[in-house]
């Protein structure tokens, strides 16, 4: 049997009877005209503007790495978001210490695919549908408001990041005159292997003693604070402490996962305080856009029903974390879609299943509209889009969630494409909703 259809019959068992709802959505959606990232009228998107009011980050979401038609439906907004709200930092769902790395490539105005290719994540990367994004990005560089590059994960994301890594950390002490000890000193040595030395952490092969050097190196970081400030000022202290803990904690996620027991929670604990700190502190007063994983980014995993035969309980995501600190200065988006189908780069499309009856894709569907921004946030008490509904905003699973409680608002588009290599979409009139104009 097909695993969606398993995974439907799943989630009927737990699931209140389903009835159509035509009120599903009174009152709480916004008519999107286009998912074209070179459609820059942005009337149709303007009403977003008070939904998403004063929040400091923004996070977008998407379904499974592979969702063209999502994609092209961020890399608008995020054009939006620059050029209508102010915002002009973009935080990827890629390692931080990498990602620096790429902003100072593109300040020197590297070409975009060589300096993305020093830690955005490939499967972004060498997607058609982000890359009208990545040029947008550097573009930017040339004008009077350049959008900022950032990273928020734990894991280097570039083949030579280790190497790089290492390097720089050797500097960074050496500029301030703080010494290393022998083991910290070490372990640097063997990550400045580059490639070899982030493949042994992915394997879970790093030695005792290397692990034992990366200890004695934060120990070393924590003791030569007062220099490093002295000599560099207290953001790029603070960014190399962090780092140096973002390996550590890499090495320790990167074993869990080779011992069989995936401890997701390092990862998303590490990205979450990451993601905070960057918008406190080393972005103070900016406003920041993240492209990640919808699973990163909701608020309360752990209330999800998954109908599978495994659960979020216990699960602490990036989102939820962040959420911590930034309260509502957070606006989550998620993504969702009614037919088509997705793949990753690389990998076989797999078709979606027709949405269940009252589903929240469902009522979407039922408003004729091709594209539709569903907000959560501003939903009254006893609205019924805070009851507990199917949905499938992660990996198209249907789920049940009371999903203002998981996240902001959610962009449904009614036809679902893989990411692809090749041209952003084979029909680009699929990209606007004709329905649109005719209002």
């Amino acid at each position: 049997m097909h695993l969606h259809r398993l995974i439907s019959l799943a989630v009927a068992l737990v699931a209140p009877a389903a009835h159509a709802q035509p009120d599903l959505l009174a009152g709480q959606t916004v008519p999107i005209r286009s998912i074209d990232p070179g459609d820059d009228d942005f009337a149709d998107l303007e009403p977003l503007i008070p939904l998403i009011g004063d929040a400091r980050v923004v996070q977008l979401g998407e379904q499974t790495h592979g969702d063209g038609a999502a994609f092209l439906a961020k890399a608008r907004l995020v054009r939006f978001l620059h050029e209508r709200m102010g915002f002009d930092v973009i935080v990827w769902e890629s390692g931080m210490f990498d990602c620096r790395v790429v902003d100072e490539r593109l300040r020197a105005r590297e070409p975009t695919m060589e300096a993305h290719a020093h830690g955005v994540f490939g499967i972004w990367r060498f997607s058609a549908q982000v890359r009208p994004l990545l040029d947008y990005i550097a573009e930017s560089h040339t004008t009077d408001r350049p959008i900022a590059t950032a990273g928020m994960d734990t894991q280097f994301t570039s083949d030579h990041g280790t190497g790089e890594w290492a390097k720089r950390v050797r500097a960074h002490f050496d500029d301030a005159g703080a010494p290393l000890s022998p083991d910290a000193d070490a372990a640097l040595r063997f990550f400045a292997a580059g490639s070899n030395a982030g493949r042994a952490v992915i394997d879970g092969e790093i030695e005792s003693d290397t692990k034992r050097g990366l200890e004695a190196l934060a120990m070393d970081a924590a003791a030569s604070r007062p220099a490093r400030v002295a000599r560099h000022g207290e953001l790029e202290a603070e960014f190399f402490a962090r780092v140096i803990d973002d390996m550590r904690e890499w090495v320790r996620f990167a074993e869990s996962n080779v011992r069989g027991a995936p401890l997701n929670n390092i990862r998303d604990a590490r990205m979450g305080d990451n993601l905070a700190w960057l918008a406190d502190e080393y972005f103070s007063g900016r406003r920041l856009i993240v492209w990640e994983a919808t699973m990163h980014a909701v608020h309360r995993a752990s209330e999800i029903e998954t109908g599978l035969p495994f659960t979020y309980d216990g699960i602490v995501t990036a989102g939820e974390r962040a959420r911590e600190t930034l309260g509502d200065a957070l606006f989550t988006v998620g993504f969702t879609a009614a037919r088509g189908r997705a793949a990753r780069l690389g990998m076989n499309p797999v078709a979606l299943d027709p949405p269940a009856e009252g589903s929240l894709e469902a009522a979407a569907l039922a408003t004729g509209r091709r594209f539709l921004w569903i907000d959560f946030r501003s939903a009254p008490a006893g609205h019924p889009l805070r009851t507990r509904l199917v949905a499938r905003p992660l990996g198209y699973a249907p789920m049940i969630a009371v999903w203002p409680d998981q996240m902001d608002a959610m962009l449904y588009t009614e036809e679902m494409f893989p990411s692809t290599t090749g041209p952003m979409h084979a029909a680009t009139d699929r990209l606007r909703d004709d329905a649109f104009d005719n209002d």
